[in-house]
């Protein structure tokens, strides 16, 4: 969703017209996949690096 909102922004920024059908920005689909692999890779690897720093943390804590 984002990547198809930074291609409509930067269609908008570049004065391209959109689908007249659809709607769709210009190139879209270059967007989309980029926002699409890193929204795939980057969240799931930033939600397990903090999990195992949290449990680190955990472990060596005095309370934990």
């Amino acid at each position: 969703m984002l990547g198809v909102l930074v291609a409509k922004i930067v269609g908008w920024a570049h004065h391209c017209a959109s689908d007249p059908n659809t709607g769709a920005p210009c190139s879209w689909g270059t967007y989309w996949l980029f926002g699409a692999v890193g929204g795939g890779l980057i969240f799931p690897s930033t939600v397990l690096f903090l999990r195992r720093r949290g449990r680190r943390a955990a472990e060596t804590s005095d309370r934990g």
